[in-house]
């Protein structure tokens, strides 16, 4: 099995990871004479494990939550994004390789981060990508981050080889991440049809995730505990956006208006998932449905939404009155 690791932050003995490819002999994947299939639905990811290794589903003491974690010691291979990238730089097969390796010279130059810095993630880091496969992309470390998405910004607005995605494309999307939401299209486009970090390159979709380097990120697994307060919803003003491109994003808030609960409003809305990446800016209203939770750090702690556990998750976000921050 193959799996998607999630977070920064794992127990000592285990990986917070999401099982993604699965042997299959129905499936539609191919490597090393063996088929895959992929899993999509987070709710199958589980049921999957539940009938096969369901000791790799427990209830983490400090997440609060009911997680896949890996044994380290049943790990056999780590598939690095970095190790991929410098793979394709030296031999790039097939017509997808090529492209990406094309991709990611392009933001290379254009943002003067070296190539080997860029990593490929997805099905082709995995050896399962398609003719049909998207191109994903993985930066590390803030300031390399933000030189990539500065750069990526000026090269979707060229639109020559790359091109930001139109209303059809959009309309794809919502039906397959937010159509049960309750969410209007008009709402989710736009917010959807303004982010840089996804497009196409040359007909070819493709996805950058940005993440912090691990020497940024000062909390270790049990320095900070977390207690689950069930679901609700929200009205609020994002008040910065300064880690909205990043996995996890954080969106601090304030004018916090609860709809549909009566504990201490959060302070922060949080995502480890790409699609709430810059899904709003800074003075936005927004509306937001989520996981409600207590982070605890030693004696301090505060209240936060977490977005992404189920289908029913969204942030909607609606401009300033008269575009000025309120």
């Amino acid at each position: 099995m193959i799996f998607d690791v999630k977070g920064l932050v794992h127990p000592p003995d285990k990986i917070v990871a999401f099982v993604r490819y699965v042997p299959d002999p129905l499936g539609d994947r191919r490597r090393g004479g063996i088929k895959y299939r992929k899993i999509y639905e987070l709710s199958e990811r589980y049921s999957f494990l539940r009938q096969t290794v369901p000791e790799y589903l427990v209830h983490d003491p400090v997440f609060d939550e009911d997680l896949i974690e890996v044994p380290r010691q049943r790990i056999l291979h780590h598939h690095e994004p970095l190790r991929k990238t410098r793979e394709l730089l030296r031999n790039a097969d097939t017509v997808l390789e090529q492209k990406t390796v094309e991709m990611i010279s392009l933001m290379a130059s254009a943002s003067s981060v070296p190539k080997e810095e860029f990593g490929v993630s997805g099905s082709m880091l995995v050896g399962l990508a398609g003719p049909d496969s998207d191109i994903d992309i993985v930066v590390y470390g803030s300031e390399r981050c933000r030189r990539v998405r500065r750069a990526l910004t000026a090269l979707l607005k060229d639109g020559d080889e790359f091109k930001p995605y139109g209303e059809e494309k959009v309309r794809a999307l919502y039906r397959s991440r937010h159509g049960e939401t309750g969410v209007s299209f008009p709402d989710y486009a736009r917010c959807e049809l303004r982010k840089d970090f996804q497009g196409y390159f040359k007909g070819t979709d493709f996805f950058v995730r940005y993440v912090k380097d691990s020497s940024e990120i000062d909390e270790e697994y049990g320095s900070v505990r977390y207690q689950a307060l069930g679901y609700g919803k929200l009205k609020g003003i994002v008040s910065s956006d300064d880690e909205a491109i990043f996995t996890p994003c954080t969106y601090p808030l304030r004018d916090v208006h609860p709809i549909d609960f009566d504990v201490e409003p959060p302070k922060e809305a949080v995502s480890f998932r790409g699609q709430f990446c810059e899904q709003a800016r800074k003075g936005e209203r927004i509306i937001a449905r989520g996981k409600l939770e207590r982070r605890i750090d030693g004696g301090k702690a505060f209240n936060r939404l977490l977005l992404g556990n189920t289908r029913l998750d969204f942030m909607v976000a609606y401009p300033s009155p008269h575009g000025r921050e309120v």
